[in-house]
């Protein structure tokens, strides 16, 4: 058994983790239905965020929430010139990361043939990072035309950027989401650690479970892959470059987990991880 009085180890494990560890996590029965989203996806367009990682930082853009856009301001606007667009989950049919990342391929191969130039990846998450999506960053491509591919990956909305605003811009297949325009706002901040959600955003956090019983080892699982997801794209000081030592049960042992991580359908915007 692993020692708990150390209070660095007992104050990581008290964090709060940026997903909910399903109930009945260690029975087949349990892990074979998603979970529930903590918003709804019609909600997740209007709070989600998207991160690009530079030298200096990550930066955020987000539609700010101090004041609504006047009708003069929103005349006045300069016309979208990016789009941020994914094929991940369409219309929430369960994906893996490796599906999921071959569908963005197939993304951006049909972006390509029309002329459309990707100028990178933006990750996308709620606020409470409990899902991601990777966003490709496109210019030059009319919205007509972005939106018809958009839908034909059965993708509900895309997010349109100018220079001073944020619209979310609906494809027209999820009935009741509306789209919305927003003031844009750019936040630069340092990678602290993503899988703390609590107040202490520079501290080191530990891995959930262990190889013990069924449960432990799922829940195990279940943080080295959203760890994995969320490290490779929002990166983390704390952790320096991901290979920093984890304070936790399994930091001596490494963590012998019997299931692999690509039998796992990913956490997104329409709900938790499943297993096949």
């Amino acid at each position: 058994m692993t020692d708990m009085t150390d209070p660095e180890i007992q104050r990581a494990h008290d964090a709060l983790v940026p997903y909910v560890e399903p109930e009945g996590l260690g029975r087949p029965e349990g892990r074979s239905v998603r979970q529930r989203p903590n918003t709804s996806v019609i909600e997740s367009y209007l709070i989600q965020q998207h991160t690009w990682r530079t030298e200096v930082g990550n930066v955020v853009t987000r539609a700010s929430v101090e004041r609504p856009l006047t009708p003069e301001e929103i005349e006045a606007a300069a016309p979208a010139d990016h789009w941020l667009v994914t094929a991940w989950n369409p219309l929430g049919n369960r994906r893996s990361l490796s599906e999921n990342e071959r569908l963005n391929e197939r993304l951006r191969s049909e972006l390509a043939e029309q002329g459309a130039s990707i100028e990178g990846v933006a990750a996308t998450t709620p606020p409470d990072r409990s899902w991601v999506e990777d966003a490709l960053v496109v210019t030059g491509i009319r919205e007509e035309a972005i939106l018809e591919i958009a839908r034909d990956y059965w993708q509900p909305a895309i997010t349109a950027l100018s220079p001073t605003t944020l619209t979310i811009v609906p494809t027209g297949i999820l009935p009741g989401l509306r789209g919305g325009i927003a003031l844009r706002e750019d936040v630069a901040s340092p990678p602290t650690c993503p899988m703390r959600i609590d107040d202490e955003p520079d501290a080191l956090c530990t891995m959930r479970g262990g190889p013990w019983v069924s449960a432990s080892i799922h829940a195990a699982l279940l943080w080295k892959v959203h760890r994995g997801l969320l490290l490779s794209r929002l990166g983390c000081v704390p952790c320096a470059d991901g290979s920093r030592p984890t304070l936790g049960p399994l930091a001596k042992t490494g963590g012998p987990i019997a299931i692999r991580p690509g039998d796992l359908d990913l956490a997104s915007r329409y709900g938790g991880y499943v297993w096949r």
